[in-house]
C-alpha cells in the first residue's frame, strides 16, 4: 500500500507487479480494478547457458521456469519451456562430438525426478530414469564428448557417474 495514497496497492510476484488505483473501494464492498502494471520485467534467474556447435543457437538453464531451446535469438521460443517442466534447471551440458544429446538437472520436477537427457538437442527431454542419492536441488551435470557417460556433481553428495541415461548412477 502507498503510504502517501491509500488508495494505491500493489501486489508483487515473480509473474509481475499487480497495481489497483482504487484500493478503498474494497472498504465499501465496492469492487477494485487490478491491471498488470510492469512491462518486460522478467524475474527469473538464468544459471546455465550452453551454445552447441550445432542446432539450437542456445539452451538455457533457468530457474523458476526451467530453461528453453532459442532457434531464433530475435523472438521467443516458439517451444516454449522444457517439458518435462521443473522448478528450476540449474545446470545443462552437451556432448561435444555429438551436440544433440543435451544433458540438464534442477530442481524437483512434476514427476519427482531432477534430471533429464534430450537426443534432438534440447527439443524434447527425457527424465532420466532414477534420482542418484542425494540429489535435492540439482547440483552440476556434465556429459562425455560422445554422450554415453554423464557426471552428476548432486548439491549434497558424492559425484556420481551413468552410462545408462541416467537409469542407474555409480
Amino acid at each position: 500500500i502507498d503510504p502517501f495514497d491509500s488508495n494505491v496497492a500493489m501486489f508483487v510476484t515473480g509473474a509481475g507487479i499487480w497495481g489497483t488505483p482504487n484500493a478503498t473501494a474494497a472498504d465499501s464492498d465496492e469492487p477494485t480494478n487490478w491491471v498488470f502494471w510492469n512491462r518486460g520485467l522478467e524475474e527469473t534467474v538464468v544459471a546455465d547457458l550452453a551454445s552447441p556447435p550445432r542446432g539450437a543457437h542456445l539452451l538455457s538453464g533457468v530457474l523458476d521456469i526451467c530453461g528453453f531451446r532459442h532457434d531464433d535469438l530475435d523472438n521467443p521460443p516458439a517451444r516454449g519451456a522444457y517439458s518435462p517442466p521443473c522448478n528450476g534447471t540449474r545446470s545443462l551440458d552437451f556432448a561435444e562430438l555429438e551436440p544433440v544429446i543435451v544433458v540438464r538437472v534442477g530442481n524437483l520436477w512434476g514427476d519427482g525426478t531432477r534430471g533429464a537427457i534430450s537426443h534432438d538437442g534440447g527439443a524434447t527431454w527425457k527424465a532420466f530414469g532414477t534420482d542418484p542419492r542425494g540429489a535435492k536441488e540439482g547440483g552440476n551435470v556434465s556429459i562425455n564428448a560422445d554422450g554415453t557417460s554423464i557426471l552428476y556433481a548432486v548439491k549434497e553428495g558424492p559425484a556420481v557417474l551413468s552410462r545408462d541415461e541416467g537409469k542407474t548412477w555409480t
